[in-house]
């Protein structure tokens, strides 16, 4: 079900037809929700899976199906690539930025940071991890994959303007951030 889910997404991605249905809500306390449905999955595979949020109720436009599908696949990939033993640590706050343009006022993100202490991606597939398909060499034999759970994270991720970035050393682990803007609501 969970690759069926995400082709068809992948699928109204790539031809335009990915809907963003917004609300307004605290995505702090929407992110620890989502992050406690994977607690049992790191029990079984002797992990620590903890979660930080800087949570003091401030609520934001944004669109849970869209956070959920990506901390679900970043959540599934550093569980996926992290042994026994590992950890694997999710922050998620609301911080405020200048613009750029004093008139527009600060821009409100919603940043998460999924760390685990994994098996790495080598220096020469860093800039790879991105493409469609791609599955790296670092990988298990025993752990497959579809190769579209990051492309499909970076292809929503600057289609809506936000960003994305990852930092990997091997046989330490992964460090993926996002950086996601407020929606905003085109009032007419």
């Amino acid at each position: 079900v969970g690759l069926i889910d995400e082709l068809v997404t992948f699928n109204r991605v790539e031809n335009g037809n990915f809907q963003l249905y917004l609300q307004k809500g605290n995505p702090l306390t929407y992110i620890e929700k989502v992050t406690q449905f994977f607690y049992e999955t790191a029990e079984e595979r002797k992990l620590s899976l903890h979660i930080y949020t800087e949570n003091n109720g401030e609520e934001i436009w944004y669109s849970t199906t869209y956070v959920e599908r990506i901390l679900n696949n970043l959540l599934s990939s550093a569980i996926k690539y992290t042994p026994a033993g590992g950890e694997v640590n999710v922050r998620a706050a609301i911080v405020e930025e200048p613009s750029g343009n004093p008139a527009d006022g600060d821009q409100i993100y919603l940043t998460i940071e999924v760390r685990d202490s994994g098996i790495g991606i080598a220096p020469e597939d860093l800039p790879r991890v991105f493409e469609r398909g791609f599955t790296g060499a670092n990988g298990h034999a025993d752990q497959r994959s579809s190769g579209i759970g990051l492309y499909l994270c970076r292809r929503i991720m600057t289609k809506l303007g936000h960003r994305i970035t990852i930092e990997s050393t091997p046989g330490k682990g992964t460090r993926v951030r996002l950086d996601l803007k407020e929606a905003e609501l085109e009032v007419e």
